[in-house]
């Protein structure tokens, strides 16, 4: 290739990188206005310098698709990073990426018909696009901590752990929310965007583990189509924004892989890590104590290992055991953050919801139910396949998994039904490796591009204000 085609085509990969990043930084810091020499300068329009560099990439592959700038990108990056990295990287950033650009162009072009009153940190649409669901309660969390109205049936921020918005408070520390002059709404837009950030980089680190969980059961391979049946799992928009679902699937993913290894103390703290990220995380300690026990063969351990063996099974007990001791300090209840459940519609009476769901699809048949309730039925297909799988994970995968996902899945359907089962599965990363090694090779691709294409419709449920739950 001439030389000058290849100065023309790196000339236009770094207009469009550098346009990129000064979206990015008008994004996260507001843009400036200024004078300079008398002419007048204004830089707040994200969306615009955006869409400017998404054409100039555009327009150069069209002309010259190779080389590509990914190729080129790959080219940069050094031999010495791991082969996971370099084998997670592409996948999380294709899917994550992919899932926001949806975003941003279904509030575009849909709009938010249904909740024009809907709470905002930002008046541009990109800006504003994290600020959705249960992101507010978290952001209330990180700004306010936790308050209570002696109500249960009331909505309230106990009924969220707090480790996410911790790591959302470290994320806005980052984007300068604690900067000297910074104010509310300015604060609390980078103090979202810090929960973005970290939810992002956690799903990177959780995939990682994943891949590195499932390399030591079956090869990279299977290990690859793992992750990607993961990332592209329909549910996994919820790894696009500041949600608790990145950092728990991290948090269980990491204490699972430790105790495997023989690591109590490093399993010991992601246990605690995760009874923080959500309740179900305390029941981790059904899979650890039998990974822990079939690592010593089921026979009694030395005194020092059954000493770290106890210390690794007993952190995710001594982290809700902490947090409901805090709660109560405020509330005078010492479980006020399952008691507040109630308010959301979780109860446990399972045969009620479910009796419901019957009786309405034998008095107005299926297809009816399908039409009057097609996020229900999304949520049930999820919860269907991790049933079928199942048995496959506990062949596959041991039967620790098979528990890890029944102990995730069992408390959420009893209390609240079908609600949010989708989400839930999204962490349950022994369902996908089952998927991987289950599906003939030739038809995973099929199954990646089906579950892509509902990740994309729930992204465009997600962000406009439609509930994928």
């Amino acid at each position: 290739m001439p030389d000058r085609t290849i100065t023309w085509l790196r000339a236009a990969d770094t207009a469009a990188a550098f346009l990129l990043i000064v979206s990015i930084w008008i994004l996260l810091s507001g843009g400036m206005r200024t004078t300079i020499a008398g002419v007048r300068i204004s830089a707040t329009s994200p969306e615009r310098l955006a869409f400017a560099a998404a054409g100039v990439l555009a327009v150069r592959h069209a002309c010259r698709p190779r080389p590509s700038l990914l190729a080129w990108l790959r080219a940069l990056v050094p031999r010495t990073i791991p082969a996971v990295w370099r084998a997670v990287t592409p996948i999380w950033a294709a899917s994550r990426f992919g899932v926001i650009a949806i975003g941003f162009i279904a509030v575009l072009l849909i709009g938010n018909p249904e909740m024009r009153g809907a709470p905002r940190i930002s008046s541009g649409a990109l800006a504003n696009l994290p600020a959705r669901w249960d992101a507010f309660w978290y952001l209330d969390i990180a700004v306010n901590g936790y308050r209570w109205v002696d109500n249960p049936l009331e909505m309230q921020n106990v009924a969220f752990f707090p480790a996410f918005p911790w790591t959302m408070r470290a994320g806005g520390l980052l984007l300068g929310a604690y900067s000297p002059g910074i104010r509310p709404p300015d604060a609390h837009r980078r103090m979202m965007w810090g929960g973005w950030l970290v939810a992002l980089v956690t799903f990177w680190a959780a995939l990682v583990c994943v891949y590195r969980w499932a390399e030591t059961r079956a090869g990279p391979h299977a290990a690859t189509t793992t992750v990607t049946l993961l990332a592209a799992y329909p549910f996994a928009v919820f790894f696009s924004a500041p949600y608790s679902e990145p950092l728990y699937l991290l948090s269980v993913a990491a204490a699972c892989l430790h105790v495997e290894r023989g690591a109590w103390g490093r399993g010991a703290a992601w246990g605690f890590l995760a009874a923080l990220v959500r309740p179900t995380g305390v029941l981790l300690i059904v899979p650890l104590a039998w990974i822990a026990l079939e690592r010593q063969r089921w026979r009694p351990p030395p005194v020092r290992a059954a000493m770290a063996m106890g210390l690794a099974l007993a952190a995710p007990a001594a982290a809700l055991l902490l947090h409901s001791l805090t709660i109560y300090q405020l509330t005078g209840r010492l479980f006020a953050w399952s008691d507040v459940q109630a308010a959301w519609g979780r109860n446990y009476q399972l045969t009620t919801w479910l009796g419901t769901d019957l009786a309405r699809m034998a008095e107005h048949g299926v297809l009816e139910y399908v039409e009057a309730s097609p996020v229900v039925v999304l949520n049930g297909g999820a919860a269907f396949m991790a049933l079928l799988l199942l048995w496959t994970v506990a062949r596959r995968a041991g039967v620790a998994y098979a528990l890890f996902v029944i102990v995730n899945l069992a408390p959420a359907i009893a209390s609240g039904g079908l609600m949010s089962v989708g989400r839930f599965t999204s962490t349950l990363f022994p369902l996908f490796f089952a998927l991987a090694t289950l599906v003939p090779e030739r038809h995973v691709t099929t199954v990646i591009v089906a579950f892509s294409l509902l990740q994309g419709l729930l992204a465009t449920l997600f962000f406009t204000w439609r509930p994928p739950f």
